[in-house]
């Protein structure tokens, strides 16, 4: 199933949970590539903040384009990660979402970082 009514990763995230059946184990989440390890990030902290542990598998979809504009587009996720998304878990009405560890934080930030070296 594919949630779409949602303009945030954390609230896709959220929203995600009514089209999974009790005895699901694993989910496929395939977003673009630059934002997959954000996207990661906070289906793992939203996921957890309900009491679920699915395998979470990524299928990042390549992006296309010129470099320097998926070398702002990873800036920009760097950006989203340690700035936006701390204030996005706290989004969603009666739900608390905890951040998830600063270690958790450091390898998203990392996995981007690696993209940006590679173009």
């Amino acid at each position: 199933a594919v949630e779409s009514k949602s303009l945030i990763t954390v609230h896709n995230a959220y929203e995600a949970i009514q089209f999974l059946a009790s005895e699901c184990k694993r989910i496929l989440l395939v977003t673009s590539d630059f934002h997959m390890p954000r996207a990661l990030y906070v289906f793992e902290a939203v996921f957890a903040s309900q009491g679920l542990s699915f395998e979470i598998e990524p299928h990042p979809a390549e992006s296309n384009g010129r470099k320097a504009k998926k070398k702002q587009r990873l800036r920009d996720e760097i950006d989203a990660l340690v700035r936006r998304t701390p204030n996005d878990l706290k989004t969603i009405k009666g739900v608390n979402i905890p951040l998830p560890s600063k270690k958790r934080l450091d390898e998203a930030v990392s996995q981007v970082n690696e993209m940006l070296a590679e173009i």
